[in-house]
């Protein structure tokens, strides 16, 4: 490929076709990051760079501008990460909706230091918890404690209001704008919460400089395959898909199946 323009010197050259580059990294999702990445070290650090302005702007729905840095340094901290749509999103920057909420998946020995995070912050929260079992009767939030999840906590900022695609129900539209669902793990992992997410799409999380993908083929197609979603009455009988997660499937356009056999 020629150089935009040959009398330019050496060097201006050579940054002038890595913006063009990186412009084609940036629309690429997390298959395409990959494939740029094995190429060379300069690659992955541009990809670095992407991920990180991409998750920014994702969170900046939910967190408020003046907090930003702090969340990202409690984030990096306590080895947590982005999950749920939010994370998809920064997976898959090509979708046409919004995410709905922001997922935090936090390990079970750092809940205090995202409370005081939270509380100092001004953002106002609840434990939603109910239910002998450890239900979560949230319409929205239906979390299992006791399975993936010792504690979930919802918060939300006065000085945030964003628009989220939330489900196909206008109601739900309207209610819920700007939540964050602080999840914490029932492990010294944030990923136990990931792992057994409802379905494969939610499988993913998203940190301040990486994102990671358990199913990249299935989830860059737009397909979702039903997670082991226990039940915390019998661990080994797996839950049914609840309603509010298939809407949010077809929201985002995916194409939902029980089984891996339903591909062939």
């Amino acid at each position: 490929m020629p150089y935009p323009n040959p009398e330019y010197p050496a060097a201006r050259r050579w940054y002038a076709v890595e913006e063009l580059v990186e412009e084609a990294m940036a629309a690429a999702d997390v298959v395409g990051l990959g494939r740029w990445a094995s190429i060379n070290q300069r690659f992955q650090y541009l990809i670095q760079g992407i991920v990180q302005r991409r998750t920014k702007a994702a969170v900046a729905n939910f967190v408020h501008a003046d907090d930003l840095s702090a969340f990202f340094a409690v984030l990096d901290k306590t080895d947590s990460a982005i999950g749920g749509s939010t994370a998809l999103s920064v997976i898959t920057p090509h979708c046409n909706w919004k995410p709905h909420d922001l997922n935090v998946m936090a390990p079970q020995d750092s809940s205090g230091r995202w409370l005081a995070f939270f509380r100092h912050h001004g953002y106002q929260g609840q434990e939603i918890c109910l239910g002998e079992l450890g239900e979560y009767e949230h319409p929205r939030y239906p979390v299992l404690q006791g399975t993936v999840a010792h504690a979930v906590y919802l918060f939300q900022h006065d000085k945030i209001k964003v628009q989220g695609f939330t489900a196909l129900r206008e109601s739900i539209l309207t209610e819920f704008q700007n939540d964050i669902v602080l999840i914490i793990s029932n492990s010294n992992s944030c990923m136990t919460p990931i792992i057994g997410a409802q379905t494969t799409s939610q499988m993913n999380a998203v940190t301040s400089s990486h994102i990671y993908c358990l199913y990249p083929s299935l989830t860059t197609q737009s397909i979702a395959l039903r997670g082991y979603y226990a039940n915390p009455a019998d661990k080994y009988s797996p839950m049914a898909l609840l309603s509010d997660r298939r809407d949010q499937l077809r929201v985002q356009q995916l194409t939902y199946h029980e089984s891996s056999l339903d591909l062939n």
